[in-house]
């Protein structure tokens, strides 16, 4: 009990030395945000979506909109006496390096370090046989200013390759390169249009899901629909990737892929919202049809052996 007398003492503290050293700053005064006449349609509901235009951040007007919003925010934090001292305490406090756990694949062990002042954690590899360390992807290299980040990585069985994606200024949309593990080289191997995606590896290639490539200019306000699933063999251009699934009666489902250890099974999750999924299956030796093993969105299921 003391513990929490000694947390809500320090909270209440806190809030009245905030409070006393707001000078009744008065009611904040926001710029007047433009709605627009954008709706869609959900299942016969019709949905209005004002704000859209928001969502095309290399637009004039939201560049201004956001200038706008930031001088009120930033005129109102500059009044905040103490707010150096809580920044240099932070910065202090999130200054030391934190290590991921390492997996291994092949004869590699793979893993991520943050030294707890770089933009982005590193990307290292070391070879079980020798346990020399080396840096396999420094995300902080990909721009000067450290807005394109390494958004998700995924690695080959046999450790001879990781798949990439990286992320420009927070963008969904990602970029998939492939690096060749033992030489820190990337292959030829661009893929685009891709968002919301994991990527499942066999012995040859992957699985993944992509949308159709968006329309100039619509690349941030374009609605997500319409995914695809696709397979790209190594050393292949993306334009020769295989068509594995589709659904052109449900534009807002969404796809993933799994295969089982053995290169024997493709499992394919279908999902329409934030929770829950479907589960069909394929046997990739006899080229059947696609089973369906549990057709229930409002459960989520995941193979885990067979």
């Amino acid at each position: 009990m003391r513990t929490s007398h000694l947390t809500i003492m320090a909270g209440l503290s806190a809030l009245f030395l905030i409070q006393s050293c707001q000078k009744k700053p008065g009611r904040l005064s926001y710029p007047a945000t433009v709605q627009s006449d954008s709706t869609d349609v959900y299942y016969g509901t019709q949905v209005a979506d004002p704000y859209r235009w928001l969502e095309d951040d290399n637009s004039e007007e939201t560049k201004k909109w956001v200038q706008a919003q930031n001088a009120v925010t930033n005129n109102y934090l500059a009044k905040i006496p103490f707010r150096d001292a809580i920044k240099e305490r932070l910065t202090s406090v999130w200054a030391y390096t934190r290590q991921s756990a390492p997996t291994q694949k092949g004869n590699y062990l793979f893993y991520s370090r943050h030294d707890g002042i770089q933009n982005h954690a590193v990307y290292y590899v070391k070879n079980v046989t020798d346990s020399i360390e080396r840096v396999l992807i420094d995300p902080n290299l990909l721009s000067e200013d450290g807005t394109t980040s390494v958004a998700a990585t995924s690695i080959s069985p046999d450790g001879q390759y990781m798949a990439y994606a990286i992320s420009e200024g927070g963008s969904d949309w990602r970029e998939v390169f492939i690096r060749e593990v033992e030489t820190g080289s990337d292959l030829d191997d661009h893929l685009q249009y891709i968002k919301f995606s994991d990527f499942s590896w066999d012995a040859q290639g992957f699985y993944y899901g992509r949308y159709d490539q968006p329309a100039k200019g619509s690349e941030l306000s374009g609605s997500n629909e319409y995914q695809k699933l696709f397979y790209h063999k190594l050393g292949t251009p993306q334009s020769e990737d295989r068509l594995v699934y589709e659904d052109q009666q449900n534009p807002r489902h969404m796809f993933s892929a799994e295969v089982d250890d053995e290169f024997r099974y493709l499992m394919l999750y279908t999902s329409q919202s934030t929770h829950g999924n479907t589960l069909s299956i394929k046997n990739l030796n006899a080229n059947g049809d696609w089973q369906l093993a549990d057709p229930d969105f409002n459960t989520e299921t995941t193979f885990i052996g067979r």
